[in-house]
């Protein structure tokens, strides 16, 4: 997850498969723990706006630079 790039995954059949799902979908939310934080890697899934992020209270600190750009729900470990 990265503001500027979006969801991404080193693998691009996943990358579209994830791509598909989060297009067909109401609505789309992605799992991640903090350290997926302002991490790139190799295949663009979407953009962040695409899911709600949910994530643990180690990335507390993101929800704020994140709050005008998508929806992220943290949870307490």
């Amino acid at each position: 997850m990265h503001k500027e790039v979006g969801y991404t995954t080193p693998d691009p059949e996943e990358a579209a498969i994830k791509a598909l799902a989060m297009r067909q979908s109401r609505e789309a939310f992605v799992v991640a723990d903090y350290s997926k934080i302002a991490m790139t890697t190799f295949t663009k899934i979407a953009e962040l706006a695409a899911a709600t992020i949910i994530t643990d209270n180690k990335a507390r600190d993101y929800v704020n630079e994140w709050k005008d750009t998508t929806k992220v729900e943290v949870v307490t470990l």
